[in-house]
């Protein structure tokens, strides 16, 4: 089917005005009204807590909730700041720098001889020269030495100075080094013991002809201080659980509101929408999970609005239970919340798979409550999954106790075992422990507070339900054995044959058992009209027309289904009176009526029963039991191999007759059924001994004395 079909026939019933009230958008509606309240529950602490900053005095007392390993991000950042400002500058050689400042100090000589070398300059002429032409700039003395020394001291100035300035630059000479390479150079000129003429000349070239060689890597330089910063580790701090970090009205430190935001209880104004969407987030994966579970294996409870609600309802009730004891101020609080508790009620109103789900689903929840805290999850789900297992096959109200023991003992077993792998104080882990015993209890008792009360308002059948009214001190059970005992001690054998082929097939026992004993319920208006109930020869039929027998026959399904919902029976066991017989033929009274009438016609709509056919495993092995249970008891010699040909023959004539068409049960599981009947009933119907005449002489003496040996032997 194309998708724009699917889209055009959603807008074709709204415009009719059904579409919000069709299933689809009550599921929807239902499931956004579940997704607001559960993240309206696990956010109602971001609107509740004030913003702190320093300087301000504590609204309440803090203590750490947990044990918890935080960076101090102060100490950290100082360390590493230490780290970036030991690392050297980084500067590179300039060669070109080298190379022009030993051009330009050979230049000047060149240009000083030259000077020197004309002649027909005067002395005057020949300073001035200098000065103009020179890169440097000398005293009236240094020129006066520059212009009188010979040319064997010119040349030993300028070996000296160039080994000088050569010397400087090899070292490298920085921006800020600059002056100190100058008073190096002073200090060498001097150690060379010239005279002090042509040594203040020397300084004066040699100190002004240098220049900084070596440039600053700006980039290289950040990055060596980065890599130090990096290779500071952080400063761990350890918060132990339960340390008091500050108390109410001491002034906030930064180091106080460090540790609370490490803690997660630190609350700012600018993340409050951040976290709410988060969380948001977080619930609408685990329902997104959760429906896709349904809609590929559990059909019958996705397609049930009343399911799904009742499914919500458990979250909702499990959630808002976990906030009301996190109030508890001792930090162990996470050790009360009885998970198992909304665990064991889905598995006794649902089914096991989807209590595995559930509990699951709320061990994430649990672990959003109690800050992440992975002692409290653990608990939560090993007692969840301890609760489903202990009540999935529930008999009787009194396992609901036992199931809660046996949670305790799983909390105790978790609470224990993590307290010793983490090697906690004694103390705690024995309170922890002692928690942990409570929460089984608790689960226990809720489980079996909140049953009645939701079998009831969302009209669930449970297995204490049918254990309830399968009771032989029901009213309806105690008119039928005191007003009809022949359909009391019928049903009972019929519950007996129908119990054993449900187990057999893998069906609900117990509901076949209730049915069963119910299924005849009807007959209870007119118990005489029916052969089971007639101890006197007198047949009231015999008197009356095959008609009205047919319909006062019939009439007992209609009846029975009065009578049920009268007494509230389940819904389900009202569904096994209306289809225990199908649209079955009253064959003895429809072949009277067609004797009587002869050539008449006779309609035989009017000798069948309304139905409607059995739609489900149960409702067909009750039915396939009446047949078989009421047939028997006519077989004057029941031998284990006439037993057996009867069921298979009262069988077939039912699937022949299109009576199972509309349950799914196939050829094998008829198979099944019929096998268990034929075992039943041979241990009914088992050989008895004949004693000769004188032996029954002697038993029955025997009896008169009191003597139980010889009904043993029967």
């Amino acid at each position: 089917m194309s998708p724009l079909f699917g889209l055009q026939k959603n807008w074709q019933q709204a415009a009719r005005g059904g579409f919000f009230s069709s299933f689809p958008f009550r599921r929807w509606l239902l499931a956004a009204l579940v997704f607001f309240v559960i993240t309206g529950i696990l956010a109602m602490d971001f609107y509740k807590v004030e913003e702190l900053k320093v300087g301000m005095p504590s609204p309440a007392d803090y203590r750490a909730p947990r044990t918890v390993d935080y960076i101090d991000e102060e100490k950290t950042e100082e360390l590493r700041e230490t780290a970036a400002r030991l690392v050297e500058p980084v500067y590179d050689p300039d060669l070109a720098v080298n190379n022009e400042v030993l051009a330009e100090l050979g230049q000047a000589f060149v240009t000083i001889r030259e000077i020197r070398s004309q002649l027909d300059l005067a002395e005057g002429e020949k300073r001035e020269r200098l000065k103009q032409e020179l890169p440097f700039v000398l005293s009236e003395s240094d020129l006066d030495t520059l212009l009188v020394l010979d040319e064997r001291k010119l040349d030993s100035l300028e070996e000296t100075a160039l080994e000088m300035v050569t010397s400087a630059l090899q070292g490298g000479i920085r921006e800020h080094q600059l002056e100190e390479e100058r008073e190096w150079l002073r200090t060498e000129g001097e150690n060379l013991s010239l005279p002090e003429s042509e040594t203040q000349l020397l300084n004066a070239i040699t100190t002004q002809v240098i220049r900084p060689n070596l440039v600053f890597n700006e980039a290289e330089t950040e990055r060596r201080r980065t890599r130090a910063r990096m290779n500071v580790q952080p400063v761990i701090r350890t918060i132990v659980q339960d340390y008091p970090i500050v108390r109410e009205g001491e002034l906030l430190t930064p180091e106080h509101l460090e540790q609370l935001e490490a803690l997660g209880l630190l609350q700012k104004a600018e993340n409050l929408w951040a976290k709410v969407f988060g969380l948001a987030l977080l619930v609408l994966a685990m329902m997104a999970l959760g429906f896709i579970y349904m809609y590929l294996f559990e059909r019958e409870i996705w397609r049930n609005d009343s399911l799904l609600a009742l499914l919500g309802l458990l979250v909702i009730v499990n959630l808002l239970l976990a906030k009301l004891l996190a109030l508890i101020p001792n930090p162990l609080f996470g050790y009360l919340i009885p998970v198992a508790a909304g665990s064991m009620l889905v598995v006794i109103l649902l089914n096991n798979h989807l209590a595995i789900l559930f509990t699951i689903f709320m061990a994430v929840l649990v672990g959003l409550i109690v800050g992440g805290e992975l002692g409290y999850v653990l608990v939560a789900l090993v007692g969840g999954l301890v609760g489903t297992f202990s009540v999935s096959r529930l008999h009787q109200r009194s396992q609901l106790t036992r199931a809660g023991l046996v949670v305790a003992g799983a909390n105790l077993v978790t609470v224990v075992g993590q307290g010793l792998f983490t090697l906690r104080p004694w103390q705690e882990v024995s309170l922890g422990a002692a928690l942990g015993i409570i929460n089984g209890v608790l689960a226990a008792i809720l489980t079996i507070g909140l049953l009645p009360y939701l079998e009831n308002s969302f009209n669930l059948t449970t297995a204490i339900k049918l254990l309830e009214i399968s009771n032989p001190n029901h009213p309806l059970l105690k008119r039928l054995l005191l007003e009809a005992p022949g359909t009391y001690h019928h049903s009972i054998m019929v519950g007996n044959l129908g119990e054993a082929a449900a187990e057999a097939l893998g069906a609900d026992a117990l509901l076949v058992r209730a049915g069963a004993y119910y299924h005849d319920v009807g007959k209870l208006k007119r118990p005489y009209f029916f052969i089971e109930n007639q101890v006197l020869k007198d047949n009231p039929h015999d008197k009356i027309s095959p008609n009205l027998s047919a319909q006062i026959i019939i009439s007992h399904v209609k009846d029975g289904l009065d009578m049920a919902q009268k007494h509230r029976l389940p819904r389900v066991i009202q569904d096994i009176i209306a289809q225990h017989h199908g649209t079955c033929l009253t064959g003895f009274f429809y072949h009277r009526a067609l004797e009587a009438a002869g050539d008449q016609q006779v309609a035989e709509e009017d000798y069948r029963y309304p139905g409607p056919k059995p739609q489900t495993r149960e409702a067909a092995i009750v039915m396939l039991a009446d047949t078989v249970e009421a047939a028997v008891r006519s077989l004057t010699s029941p031998t284990p191999n006439r037993l057996e040909g009867m069921v298979h023959k009262l069988i077939k004539e039912r699937l022949h007759a299109g009576q199972l068409d509309e349950c799914d049960l196939t050829f094998r599981d008829l198979n099944v059924i019929a096998q268990s009947f034929v075992q039943v009933l041979t241990g009914i119907f088992h050989t008895r001994i004949e004693y000769p005449d004188q032996v029954e002489k002697v038993l029955e003496g025997e009896r008169e004395n009191g003597n139980p040996d010889s009904e043993q032997a029967e």
